[in-house]
């Protein structure tokens, strides 16, 4: 069996001090690379093959700050876990950092990756970040699937964005926003997508979970690393929340854990 190790939406952000209660940190998110370290030596016995960072690893700040460290400290951190790594980005790390900066900050030439794991084919590619929340996919993206990935190997995609519309009622953060959670060509996308054997296509930005078929394949979110179900700063309330993609033989089961605790169990 092979494993892969699943983050997503990490919001690594500044200690600010909490204007109501003074001598706590207002987010989360200001604590989570050292939460991330947290799982270090866990992560190290469990034998991941690799790791997939789904995006959003910061919450920018004003510019007065320098976003790009920012960005910076937190893939060195990731880095620092010795695990074969692909970067995907989100709507918030390509707010204040060019693709450019994101491409030499990750050492990656490009967004467009795909990894023989397992049998599978595990595929990562580029959007375009139409503006501030909403994203499509070019042609020339299709182009390099066409060139690079198999059809006749059952294909795992991942991406920030959700290939599937999703009504976002009750969403703290999207609430009357269903339009800048998804792809925005998600249907032409899909459409193109049908020559290739796609066995499930893996999201986050929603800040929920998720499972729904698109076509012939599920479209799953995993819930974030922080932000998530928990709002507290104490790592062992909140220890932030991961996801283990289990391949065996012809079988994939996703599993999202907090701390030591296994959440879900669903096979795919």
């Amino acid at each position: 069996m092979k494993k892969i190790l699943i983050i997503s939406d990490m919001h690594s952000g500044i200690t600010r001090e909490s204007k109501t209660r003074p001598g706590y940190t207002r987010q989360p998110s200001s604590q989570a690379l050292k939460t991330l370290e947290a799982y270090r030596d866990k992560w190290h016995t469990d034998s991941f093959e690799h790791l997939i960072e789904l995006g959003d690893m910061t919450k920018p700040i004003p510019e007065s700050h320098d976003n790009v460290q920012l960005y910076r400290d937190a893939v060195n951190t990731i880095k620092s876990l010795g695990l074969p790594t692909t970067f995907v980005f989100g709507n918030h790390d390509i707010e204040y950092l060019s693709k450019a900066e994101i491409k030499e900050i990750t050492d990656q030439s490009s967004f467009n990756s795909v990894t023989q794991i397992g049998g599978f084919q595990i595929v990562t590619f580029e959007h375009s970040q139409l503006d501030k929340d909403t994203a499509q996919i070019l042609r020339e993206t299709m182009d390099w699937f066409e060139e690079n990935v198999k059809k006749d190997i059952q294909t795992i995609l991942f991406s920030h964005y959700s290939l599937k519309p999703v009504k976002m009622d009750g969403s703290f953060g999207f609430e009357g926003k269903d339009s800048t959670v998804q792809i925005q060509n998600s249907e032409e996308f899909v459409n193109f997508l049908g020559k290739f054997d796609i066995r499930a296509s893996i999201n986050g930005h929603l800040h929920w979970a998720g499972y729904s078929k698109m076509r012939m394949f599920p479209c799953v979110t995993v819930l974030p690393f922080t932000d998530n179900i928990l709002s507290s700063c104490d790592i062992a309330i909140n220890p932030g929340i991961y996801h283990v993609l289990e391949l065996d033989g012809n079988e994939l089961r996703l599993k999202s854990y907090s701390g030591d605790f296994c959440f879900l169990n669903i096979e795919i």
